[in-house]
């Protein structure tokens, strides 16, 4: 670990290393958290070869102050845990100092509230001249580490394989510290972790953990009574608040406090106070459970009464009130609506515990849910033939967003429940007006099947063209792209303009009657991008649309676990593609149509078998999506040619026709074609499928004694190496399954090595075949071999190759 974060922050130990350099005393603060006993290391191991002697002395441990006193000036003092120093260790610090000693001391800024400044105090009262020192004294500053570093950190000391959503609850818990991302996940393995759009720490078994840097967190704690830790527990379980409204939600002096000792954090670059989920887990089981309930319910009242004047809350926020009771004083109409709400969006994803529980307290008060909240709570608690009967029972509505979201319920409560949603009569109590919506019953039952499209298509292909409606006009090109696929067809016709299109309303107040259906169309049209290849050019689209929607946080985690997927299979590692698949299924939303959720398993199968390597037998439907996961895997036999059948108005999918391509120039041992597949490839960040085509191309060159091309090979191939390392964080390089390996060099024979060690020396070919016994044309057949297996240009590039393929290879005359 000391040197993971040494490498990760080699630029602060440079730093470190210069002020040492020129000041006597350097001081290296940060917050509690940073890793500064592990940059006292990683400064101590550079020392060592720099300096020589150096001493590293934990403050905190007895006789620290009598080891300072015993340097001598010529060795280099470094002093870890620096804030929790005595006044007799201070005192031997300033006379190494004005002995002519040089020493690196590390603070954690949070606790120097402590000791360390009774004892700063007490020595300047001694010697005024001590403050002179300590202002002379170099300060650098450690800060937090970046997303990036974080997910490299945790995936490097991981167990097991993590999924994005760990790794994202890792990156939102840590607030960048090193030390607490490795507590954190260690958690995460002892399964105490809990990922989600709110991830939090679950904390009956964390003192078995014993965690180094939670204990720290703890410390800042220390002397603060328990109405102060009861009032951080519950700001960690709210989002960020301004200080106005934290100040008048806790109590002045409270925040004060909190602050002073940091506690309550600035969040990020805002002005906004938090309490970090780390901090407030070990000062939970400190507090009594009563104490903990009147402050939450001082809070709720407070947060209820700024919804009481038209500032509605955040969804945490919203959550937070919903889960405490209160009494009469707050209008129960008040407490329903954001119960309600609440509800609403956790429907969405399913029913747990806690939702069980708030259905309970929302029938407390007494006030009835809106009619598409009723029914997907019967559909979830009860199954969807519950909900269906709920919905047959309700009254249709006139307006057209709730007509359609009235319709979308009716079309996926059918399929769940067996009922076949392209029966004429189960669309008839709706008594479609006009064309339009017997069309947009038409687009809704089909999303609801898993048959082709057949003589449906034209009137599908209209709809996606043309319907008044943007969520079914874009329902319909969803359709039309799911139905083509199978045959490694796409739709001539985009679906991104009118997805555009679209997102320009969802999350609307007006439009939040179909947040089922966007979410619908959010999935539809992720999976839109993988099929056209172009999910790097609408991932941020895509995340736009999910936070816009109702629970986006929880639309964000299954919408990163496909985006995770698909770099982990376009790196060749399959079976972590797999896991994040697995993990996304998991995270899906309800309610969606049968289509969709058919087309997620079939991509699922197909990538438990490219993992088992399983070739027995795929049904024809999903053969193509078996083919492109192999082909993405880095295999191109996996995708058969024969399986694509493109309809008028259609185009083969990208892949399918690269893949094609690939296949053509395999079986022509084109090495021109393959390298230009693998550039193609390379471009769009499909590493493994360019892998196998630059070393099929490198092949068929080095056979051909083609050393220029062979070289061209190597770089491309070297690019690849890299670009797949960075990529997969998650895993160490030669850790990688890889489907492809990139060949060996062929290695040089006696006779190849002498004859271009000669012509790396500037011999001529006639004072090589001298010296060899041999022809001239022997001599031009050895160096062309050479060069082609070492993919040397000419003479000058085979000084360097020979060079990194022989360490015992001396350089002779300069070749001109």
């Amino acid at each position: 670990m000391v040197d993971r974060l040494f490498q990760l922050r080699i630029g602060i130990t440079d730093a470190i290393l210069a002020e040492f350099e020129r000041h006597s005393l350097v001081l290296v603060l940060g917050e509690t958290g940073l890793g500064h006993s592990h940059e006292l290391r990683a400064v101590q191991i550079r020392l060592g070869s720099a300096v020589g002697r150096s001493e590293l002395i934990d403050c905190t441990v007895p006789g620290a102050a009598e080891r300072v006193a015993a340097m001598q000036p010529h060795r280099v003092l470094l002093l870890d845990r620096l804030e929790r120093s005595d006044l007799e260790t201070l005192r031997a610090l300033k006379s190494f100092i004005d002995a002519g000693g040089h020493a690196i001391g590390a603070l954690e800024i949070s606790e120097l509230r402590n000791s360390y400044s009774d004892a700063v105090e007490a020595l300047v009262a001694e010697d005024p001249s001590t403050l002179a020192s300590l202002e002379r004294a170099v300060r650098i500053r450690l800060e937090p580490f970046e997303l990036e570093q974080i997910a490299d950190l945790a995936h490097r000391h991981a167990q097991q394989p993590l999924d994005s959503a760990t790794v994202g609850a890792i990156q939102q818990l840590s607030l960048g510290r090193p030390h607490w991302a490795l507590d954190l996940l260690a958690i995460a393995e002892s399964g105490q972790l809990v990922p989600g759009p709110r991830p939090s720490i679950r904390h009956d078994r964390l003192h078995e953990l014993n965690l180094p840097a939670m204990q720290a967190a703890s410390r800042l704690a220390h002397g603060l009574d328990t109405q102060t830790l009861a009032a951080a527990a519950v700001l960690s379980e709210l989002d960020p608040l301004d200080p106005a409204s934290a100040e008048e939600l806790t109590g002045g002096d409270l925040l004060r406090e909190l602050t002073d000792r940091g506690i309550a954090l600035q969040y990020g670059s805002s002005d906004l106070l938090h309490v970090p989920e780390f901090i407030a887990v070990p000062l939970r089981s400190t507090i009594s459970s009563q104490e903990l309930e009147v402050t939450r319910r001082r809070i709720t009242e407070g947060l209820l009464s700024l919804e009481m004047l038209g500032l509605p809350l955040s969804d945490r926020d919203a959550e937070f009130c919903a889960r405490t009771p209160l009494s009469s004083e707050i209008p129960r109409a008040a407490q329903a609506a954001v119960l309600h709400r609440v509800l609403e969006q956790r429907l969405t994803f399913g029913v747990d515990g806690l939702t069980r529980a708030l259905f309970l307290r929302a029938g407390a008060l007494g006030q009835p849910l809106e009619p598409q909240t009723r029914v997907c709570a019967l559909a979830g608690l009860k199954g969807a033939p519950t909900g269906l009967s709920a919905l047959v029972g309700t009254a249709i509505p006139a307006e057209p967003v709730p007509r359609l979201a009235h319709l979308n319920a009716w079309a996926v409560l059918s399929a769940e429940s067996g009922v076949d949603p392209s029966d004429p009569h189960a669309f008839a109590q709706l008594e479609p007006a006009g064309a339009s919506e017997a069309s947009t019953a038409l687009v809704l039952s089909r999303l609801n099947d898993t048959e082709p499209l057949g003589p449906d298509r034209a009137t599908i292909t209209a709809c996606a063209a043309s319907h008044p409606s943007p969520e079914v006009a874009c329902a319909a090109g969803i359709l039309q792209v799911l139905d083509a696929v199978p045959r490694g067809a796409i739709p001539a016709r985009s679906l991104a303009a009118a997805a555009r299109t679209l997102t320009g309303r969802m999350g609307l107040p007006e439009s939040r009657v179909l947040h089922h259906l966007h979410g619908s169309i959010l999935l539809g049209w992720a999976l839109n991008t993988l099929f056209t290849d172009t999910l790097r050019e609408h991932a941020e689209d895509l995340r736009g649309v999910a936070r816009r929607l109702p629970a986006g946080a929880s639309h964000l985690i299954w919408l990163g676990h496909l985006e995770a997927a698909a770099g982990a299979l376009s790196a060749g590692d399959a079976h972590h593609a797999l896991l994040e698949w697995q993990r996304m299924e998991q995270r899906l939303p309800m309610f969606l149509p049968k289509r969709l959720t058919h087309t997620v398993a079939l991509i699922a199968r197909a990538l438990t078998a490219e993992n088992h390597r399983d070739r027995t037998a795929p049904s024809s439907v999903d053969t193509t999506f078996t083919g492109i996961v192999g082909y993405l895997a880095g295999r191109l036999e996996s995708l058969d040619p024969s399986v694509v059948r493109i309809d008028i108005e259609e185009q083969p999918a990208p892949l399918v026709a690269v893949a094609a391509a690939h296949r053509r120039a395999f079986d022509q041992q084109n090495p021109v074609e393959l390298l230009r597949i693998a550039e193609h490839l390379c471009d769009s960040e499909h590493w493994a499928a360019a892998e196998n085509a630059a070393s099929a191309a490198r092949r068929i060159q080095l056979k051909r004694r083609a050393s220029g091309a062979v070289g061209r090979c190597d770089r491309l191939l070297e690019r690849i190496d890299t670009a797949i390392t960075l990529s997969l964080p998650w895993r160490m390089r030669e850790q990688i399954p890889r489907p492809t390996q990139q060949p060996a060099r062929t290695p040089l024979t006696a006779r190849e090595r002498t004859a271009a060690e000669l012509a790396a020396q500037g011999l001529g070919n006639r004072e090589i075949a001298e010296r060899m016994g041999c022809g001239v044309r022997t001599v031009e057949s050895h160096i062309a071999q050479a060069r082609a297996k070492l993919g040397a240009a000419n003479r000058s590039e085979l000084v360097e190759r020979l060079a990194q393929e022989h360490a015992d290879f001396t350089f002779g005359a300069r070749i001109p």
